[in-house]
């Protein structure tokens, strides 16, 4: 059995972690557990206790846990395997083939560096958060249009 952990004030996200425990535990065969959390300092203390096997944090917070000792790599699990998340003092497009493995077979869901475009033999996609900022920048100067993509995103 897993936990994997959240922090979130979005009523709907107990249900939605739900659903991806769910997904997660057949790829994995073994129970996993939703625990939503009410802010990253409880997810913090959530990990700190060993309650949480799995935890998703943006990446500021994920810096932060590394940087406190909390965790030394966040991970999440695909189809193809695992993806990490490592931070690096530096954006040297080098970088980019030392964190994904060559033998990667699953997607990288990234932002728009550009040196995830020198890895030519992974399937990539595009970061949901990074591609609703344009709108949502432009929703709060009251365009209507791209007030209906953000909440769009926001059902996500």
């Amino acid at each position: 059995m897993l936990t994997f952990a959240v922090a979130s004030s979005v009523p709907a996200a107990t249900h939605h972690l739900a659903l991806v425990c769910a997904e997660l535990g057949r790829a994995l065969s073994c129970e996993v557990i939703p625990k939503v959390l009410p802010s990253y300092a409880a997810l913090s203390e959530e990990i700190a206790r060993d309650g949480a096997h799995i935890a998703w944090a943006p990446p500021l917070v994920a810096i932060e846990l590394e940087r406190s000792g909390l965790v030394a790599l966040a991970l999440c699990c695909s189809r193809g395997g695992q993806v990490g998340y490592r931070y690096t003092p530096d954006r040297t497009h080098a970088r980019a083939g030392e964190i994904i493995p060559a033998d990667f077979a699953g997607y990288l869901v990234r932002d728009a560096w550009k040196g995830w475009q020198t890895l030519t033999d992974v399937s990539q996609a595009g970061c949901n958060a990074h591609a609703r900022r344009p709108f949502a920048k432009v929703a709060h100067e009251n365009n209507a249009d791209a007030a209906i993509i953000v909440r769009l995103y926001a059902e996500v």
